[in-house]
Formats: structure tokens, sequence, C-alpha cells
């Protein structure tokens, strides 16, 4: 069973650059869609050996490269004279590039492109398991679904330690609730601050619960509004 491959044609010219242009300024994103995107679904080839150069940078260094690196990485590789035109062209593109926040229909560009690749995908991964199906082996058919489903998603574990870290040595002004024990207060400088998370330690017996009952009155006499979550005391 086949199915003739797909391209992003249909989407346009303008379509297309803007798509490589939102994966050469964005790390997270290009990490995200490199899962699922096949250069070859570019019908143009200059973004289609752009996005295979970007692609293949990352994997070797582990890295996103600058727009720089990339200037360097073409003029590099594309050295055969019947490349010349193709490489005039990716390097015209990659000087007309914009800013992220510049690109229109950003949020569209993205949205669209990564459902186009993750439903290549996962024909893809239905035709590998339609030929499968005589052998029965329908673990392997599962896991085969199951890992294309899986591609494309929001790659992001969290927080990105390195991301804007230099913000965090600036001064700001904490919105602080009294825990109602003066010292605790001035050890942590005001008492709980807002957005912060707080963690009571203490061996098995020693009071945690009713320590947070406690910050709970605090925060209620201070015209606070106060959710408790108990997931381990008896209902009484």
């Amino acid at each position: 069973m086949q199915k003739e491959k797909q391209n992003l044609s249909k989407y346009g010219k303008s379509f297309q650059e803007k798509l490589v242009n939102i994966i050469v300024n964005d790390k997270k994103f290009c990490e995200q869609i490199r899962e699922v995107l096949d250069p070859d679904f570019f019908d143009l080839k200059y973004l289609s050996i752009l996005t295979e150069k970007i692609f293949a940078f990352k994997k070797k260094y582990d890295t996103h490269p600058t727009k720089d690196a990339l200037f360097s990485v073409i003029n590099s590789e594309l050295k055969d004279d019947k490349e010349d035109l193709l490489k005039a062209s990716i390097l015209s593109y990659l000087s007309n590039i914009k800013d992220k926040d510049q690109v229109e229909d950003e949020l569209y560009v993205r949205e669209t492109s990564l459902d186009f690749c993750k439903k290549q995908k996962l024909v893809e991964a239905i035709v590998k398991s339609a030929n499968l199906v005589n052998t029965t082996n329908y673990n392997q058919i599962k896991s085969i679904i199951e890992n294309a489903l899986k591609l494309g998603e929001n790659n992001s574990l969290g927080h990105d330690y390195d991301l804007n870290f230099e913000d965090r040595f600036l001064a700001e002004n904490r919105d602080v609730i009294s825990t109602g024990w003066p010292e605790i207060d001035r050890v942590i400088n005001g008492g709980l601050g807002n957005g912060e998370l707080s963690v009571i330690i203490a061996p098995t017996g020693a009071g945690k619960s009713f320590v947070l009952v406690h910050l709970g009155a605090q925060a209620l006499l201070q015209g606070k509004n106060v959710i408790h979550y108990t997931l381990e005391l008896k209902d009484r």
C-alpha cells in the first residue's frame, strides 16, 4: 500500500517562506517541527535545502544555528557551479528574513504547518501498519501508530533556565503575606511571596499540617482568599 507524498505547495510561496522564517528565528518551534517536517515538503528548492541545513546543524552541534552560521554553512557547503543559482537564492532569502515578531499570520503558519506535517507522519504510519497486518504483529502496529501520534507535540519540559536569565537579577517588589511569626518573617524577607512556592519540611508527626492550617488562617486574617487541599488526613 502506497500513497503519493504531499507537499506544502498548496499553501503557496509566501506561506512556505514565513514557515522557514519562524524556523530560523524560533529554536523551540524548530525543535518541535523538526520531528515531523521533511525538507522535501517544500516545493521551493531553496527553502528545502536551507531547512535541511538547519536540521543538520542542530543534529551535529546540538544547538540552534544563528543567521551568521547559516550564511557560513551555505557558502562553504554549496560549492558546485551548478548550485550557484540555488546558493544565491538561499543567501538572498536569508538576507531579507524578518525577525520572528514581524512575521505576519505567525500563529496560522505555525498551527497549519504542524497540522499538515503531523498528518503526513500519521499517514506514513498507517501505510506502514497496513503492510504489517498480515504478520499479525499487533503490538508493533500499535507502537508505530502511537509513536506517530506523539511526533510534533510541544516538547517543552517547562522552565528554560537560560532564557532571559539576566532578568532574574533585577530588583523587584515582593507582595508578601506574613506568616504570623515575626522571626520567620525576618528570615524569609517579610513572609510568603506572591507567585512563590513554599514547602514545609519536617518528620512525621512534627506538625506540618498544623503549620499549613496556621498559614492559611494568617492569610485569611489579612483579607486573602485561601484554598486548603489535603490528600492524606482523615475527614475529621
